[in-house]
């Protein structure tokens, strides 16, 4: 398990982290949110012990992480690649990772087999593309087998493929009992995975709540229609009450009106639709209401 607790840090005098209190429990994934310089990185690394706190505390098990027996062994961490010495290959730089923490040589090649890697066993790590590194980065972390797995950003230029493993690979080892902390920028990376979101703005904690609730299940926000005569019953939206964004394919998507209500005024003024959908919440409108405050309907990029 991971604890931050009343955690503030300062950055040449700016608070990053401003009382930031949030676990991460065993047998979930937990998805750290936030736009770029919300506190993110800074929380992981305070962790991991690389930034250290001005108030509160931050442990891993209860211990922080330099007293912990054998941290190596107990917290996997993906925190950045500029470390890697670009000459070395993914196989040699693997190599001196497991003979730091301790596990046998053979794990390199296991792991690298079960993440579809051995074909870059040979390539030198400052070759790497961008979404290979990432996934050399989580093999490196999981040499060890360790109870937490901390990464930062880990699906930054993944391919579809291998965003596909990663999400595997996360839940397998959620599943299996283990502490899993993730952070991304983009909320839509977490929204099929993550049990539970924490999101951080401007070096605040805004939310902590497992995934369904954030996003308030079954919670209509908006309702999607395409009627025959689309002027006349936007007219008539705009004058009950509601807000109309124009969609692709003469459709509308229509906020503050249930469909019930709509579905009243186009017989009421002898109107016809095509389609009266109803959209529930996603994570995502969860995310920019906490974030940005209230925000207009947004259509189809």
């Amino acid at each position: 398990m991971i604890a931050l607790d009343g955690v503030t840090v300062r950055l040449g005098g700016r608070p990053v982290l401003d009382a930031v209190t949030f676990t991460a429990r065993r047998g979930e994934i937990t998805g750290l949110v936030g736009p770029n310089g919300a506190g993110k990185s800074t929380a992981l690394r305070t962790i991991v012990g690389l930034d250290r706190p001005e108030l509160g505390s931050a442990t891993v098990d209860g211990l922080r992480y330099i007293d912990l027996p054998s941290p190596a062994r107990v917290v996997g961490a993906v925190l950045e690649h500029r470390g890697w010495h670009p000459g070395r290959t993914v196989e040699r730089h693997l190599a001196s990772v497991a003979i730091g923490a301790g596990v046998p040589r053979r794990r390199v090649g296991e792991l690298l087999a079960e993440a579809g890697l051995e074909h870059v066993a040979r390539r030198r790590t400052g070759e790497l593309s961008l979404g290979t590194a990432s996934r050399v980065g989580i093999v490196a972390a999981a040499l060890a087998d360790p109870t937490v797995y901390i990464l930062d950003e880990p699906m930054n230029g993944l391919d579809p493929v291998s965003v596909r493993w990663l999400r595997a690979f996360l839940r397998g080892h959620a599943d299996a009992g283990r502490t899993v902390l993730v952070s991304s920028h983009l909320i839509h990376e977490l929204q099929s995975i993550a049990d539970r979101i924490v999101v951080l703005d401007d070096g605040r904690l805004v939310a902590d709540a497992d995934t369904e609730s954030l996003r308030g299940e079954g919670t209509v926000v908006r309702v999607r229609v395409r009627p025959d005569q689309l002027d006349v019953l936007r007219t008539v939206l705009l004058r009950a009450g509601g807000s109309v964004a124009p969609q692709p394919g003469g459709a509308v998507l229509v906020t503050g009106l249930c469909a019930a209500a709509i579905g009243e005024l186009l017989a009421t003024h002898a109107l016809t639709a095509h389609e009266l959908t109803p959209e529930r919440a996603t994570l995502e409108d969860a995310y920019l209401r906490l974030v940005c405050g209230p925000a207009a309907p947004r259509g189809s990029a």
